[in-house]
């Protein structure tokens, strides 16, 4: 039986049919994924140089630049220690640093301490130089000066430049070479209580400033040196020098010194110059070379005072100075008063005896320069005109 041709083009015409559908179909599905996925960039084109050297250069990628190195942080350089007191405003100085100790020198404490902070000092040996310009109060932790001791090999042991310092129950001392001081006082003010300064050179030195000292021995070549515009005040204290043991100089100076006994002075107890004005009450000097000498317009009382068995004179006097002795013995010297030179002894209840060279002594032709005057007194003849003025008997 033969095929019959309209029905196999009918069919050809449905397959054609179907494949176009499936075509259209896969088509559509393409072009929908294609637009998509992302797509690589467009490779550039090259010229006609660069394509004929292209098989010769091999192309390497250019690499990312490398990112700059991190160098570490330079070291901050080493910040002085600040300490910390254990206790505000109260500070223990140990140099066995033991328990509740909050360092091991005074010069940290020092350094690190506020206005008003109190420093505690155990017992021990510290040798180390102090600079203060703070407000402090420095105090041995001990029932006796001896036990806790500060000394220095260097220049000063405690320069004092500035505020309010206060120093109770220490031995101070300086083992430095001649000429160099415990104690220099530049500016502020510094009391000593319960001190005891020992040097074979020099003690204290007041520049510019306040000084008290109370209940303390000193013991130095000069044991105390006043200058410049200060004041100082001594009471309770027994002071020896190998050369004047008190020394001051000046207008501004403003010295008193109480209840206290100088001796042992290879030269002058206590000296005073160029109108420095020094008040001494209750003062026992003893075996002194000379006890008094006034000169260059100083002026210097003294009250209640004995003064005996001195290798020296009393009193000297020279340069336009003054003297007034009130209620004082001069016993076993080798005169009273020896004036060297031009000024005024004003003596009144005072008494002179066992005197080798006399009660008075003026050195020959300065008489028309000394004035004398005096009242009440045993043991001293004032001479009826000196210097045209009549004294008062």
């Amino acid at each position: 039986m033969s095929a019959d041709p309209a029905a196999g083009r009918i069919r050809d015409d449905a397959w054609i049919q179907v494949l176009g559908f499936l075509a259209l179909a896969s088509g559509l599905f393409s072009a929908h994924y294609l637009r998509a996925w992302p797509r690589p960039p467009a490779a550039a084109v090259p010229s006609a140089a660069e394509a004929a050297i292209a098989p010769l250069v091999p192309v390497v990628p250019e690499a990312a630049p490398a990112p700059a190195p991190v160098l570490p942080a330079a070291p901050a350089p080493d910040a002085p220690k600040k300490l910390v007191a254990r206790r505000a405003g109260h500070w223990v100085v140990d140099a066995a640093m033991g328990p509740g100790a909050d360092t091991a020198k005074i010069a940290e404490a020092v350094a690190n301490a506020a206005d008003l902070d109190v420093i505690l000092v155990k017992p021990g040996d510290y040798r180390e130089g102090l600079k203060i310009a703070a407000s402090v109060t420095i105090v041995g932790d001990s029932g006796a000066p001896g036990d806790t001791r500060l000394s220095f090999a260097g220049s000063e042991t405690i320069v004092v430049a500035g505020g309010s310092v206060i120093m109770k129950n220490m031995t101070l001392s300086n083992d430095g070479k001649s000429g160099e001081w415990v104690i220099a006082l530049n500016r502020g003010r510094l009391s000593l209580k319960d001190v005891a300064l020992r040097s074979s050179s020099q003690g204290i030195r007041v520049s510019d400033g306040d000084l008290d000292v109370a209940d303390s021995t000193l013991e130095a070549s000069t044991a105390l040196f006043v200058e410049g515009k200060s004041r100082v005040t001594m009471t309770g204290v027994t002071a020896t020098g190998g050369e004047a043991t008190i020394r001051a100089d000046g207008p501004d100076v403003q010295l008193t010194i109480r209840h206290a006994t100088v001796r042992n002075s290879r030269d002058t107890a206590v000296a005073a110059a160029n109108s420095a004005h020094v008040f001494l009450s209750e003062i026992r000097f003893h075996d002194d070379a000379d006890a008094i000498v006034a000169q260059s317009g100083a002026e210097v009382k003294v009250s209640h005072a004995k003064i005996e068995k001195n290798h020296g004179c009393a009193v000297t006097i020279g340069g336009g100075a003054t003297v007034i002795l009130e209620q004082t013995r001069s016993a076993k010297n080798r005169c009273g008063v020896s004036f060297t030179g031009p000024g005024t002894l004003d003596v009144t209840d005072s008494e002179f005896e066992d005197l080798e060279l006399g009660a008075l002594m003026i050195k020959p032709g300065i008489s028309g320069e000394v004035i004398v005057r005096g009242a009440r007194n045993t043991g001293i003849k004032i001479p009826r005109k000196v210097a045209g003025v009549s004294p008062v008997y």
